[in-house]
């Protein structure tokens, strides 16, 4: 889902703390793909200046939050349901909708 957006995601990691994960996208793909998102604006300075975007997975007892680096989006939490399937689909379905691509297996996007 990721490589469809086309902004050079890379996955970087969990934290040491086992609480989190964290995928980076190169700014100035970011850009081009999605130039509404507001992040030059967000930064003060161009794409091409920017170093990385972030994106995290912050997991919590009680919830899940999704989490973006300077890009105009509210943090979203999800509550899990004990079904790691679901809540996959669930996670996988909101990330498809704020980056306008389709789940995979499906034909929906943008």
């Amino acid at each position: 889902m990721l490589d469809a957006d086309g902004s050079h995601w890379s996955f970087q990691g969990v934290a040491e703390s086992l609480d989190s994960l964290l995928w980076e996208a190169v700014p100035s793909a970011f850009v081009e793909r999605h130039p509404g998102a507001g992040i030059e604006e967000s930064y003060g300075q161009p794409a091409t200046a920017i170093p990385c975007l972030d994106f995290w997975f912050y997991l919590e007892s009680d919830r899940v939050v999704l989490s973006w680096e300077g890009y105009g989006f509210v943090e979203e939490s999800h509550e899990p349901s004990g079904d790691g399937d679901a809540d996959g689909r669930a996670l996988a379905a909101r990330l498809a909708a704020h980056l306008r691509v389709a789940l995979p297996g499906t034909s929906g996007g943008t």
